[in-house]
């Protein structure tokens, strides 16, 4: 059973309203719990008014739902998203990279398997429309393993996450991939990459598309309160939200 523990809030003047054409009048804002068998995640939904579409599951990285991923999610809900933000740390937030790995090392499979399966039910059940997943670092890779294993998922993107490589796993998944990398990142080295891209091929699998951004590292879409910015970041960003945008808007729009 899914139930909220804050009544939904009409905060236009805090998380902003449009007016442009084509996008929602307002968000409104709803923390939520999710009950789940591994205990109560917590999450946000962002929800369009009046205008509603298709839903989008945003995981957050290493450092935790931090204001920077709470941004990635309004950002979402502008476009006319029911977006819900999942708290996989239970509310804490890291303030350093050491604390970050602490974190996203203390979470176990079955307690992150148990809140993406209940999230993805809370956005079926509100959208009434098709799920899409995004997810940075720790969250990208687990963008993908929940596309692998839910079918209710048609759209994954997986920023700079852990890659899974067995063509055999991936032939599982529905969902169409995008999924975007920090050139200079030690994680996702090229032939890691390559080796993604063969996999997805061999599955028979929709890799929409690799985007990589060179000149950049790990985590310059979502930066700790310990990392510096580096000179690109900010174009690399600009770009990866366009590649992101056109992505969602071709899977779950039409």
């Amino acid at each position: 059973m899914i139930r909220s523990f804050v009544t939904a809030l009409m905060l236009a003047g805090l998380l902003g309203c449009s007016r442009a054409p084509g996008r929602p009048e307002c968000v409104s804002l709803e923390e939520v719990k999710l009950t789940t068998a591994e205990g109560e995640a917590r999450g946000v939904v962002y929800d369009p008014y009046p205008r509603r579409g298709p839903a989008i599951l945003v995981l957050h990285g290493d450092y935790g739902l931090d204001d920077i991923v709470r941004g990635h999610a309004k950002r979402l809900a502008d476009e006319g998203y029911v977006v819900l933000a999942l708290d996989l740390y239970d509310g804490k937030v890291a303030k350093d990279v050491e604390e970050a790995h602490v974190l996203s090392r203390a979470i176990t499979e079955e307690k992150v398997k148990a809140y993406l399966e209940a999230a993805v039910s809370r956005l079926a059940r509100r959208s009434g429309s098709r799920v899409g997943v995004i997810g940075w670092d720790t969250g990208g890779g687990y963008a993908l393993d929940l596309a692998i294993d839910d079918p209710r998922v048609v759209a994954c993107v997986t920023c700079y996450g852990r890659l899974t490589t067995d063509a055999e796993v991936l032939r599982k998944m529905k969902a169409s991939v995008l999924a975007v990398f920090a050139g200079d990142d030690a994680g996702n080295p090229p032939e890691t990459r390559r080796d993604f891209q063969d996999a997805m091929k061999q599955a028979g699998r929709d890799l929409a598309g690799m985007k990589v951004y060179d000149g950049v590292g790990g985590g310059f879409m979502t930066p700790g309160p310990d990392r510096k910015a580096g000179p690109d970041d900010g174009k690399a960003a600009e770009a990866a939200w366009e590649a992101i945008d056109a992505f969602f808007d071709e899977r779950l729009r039409k």
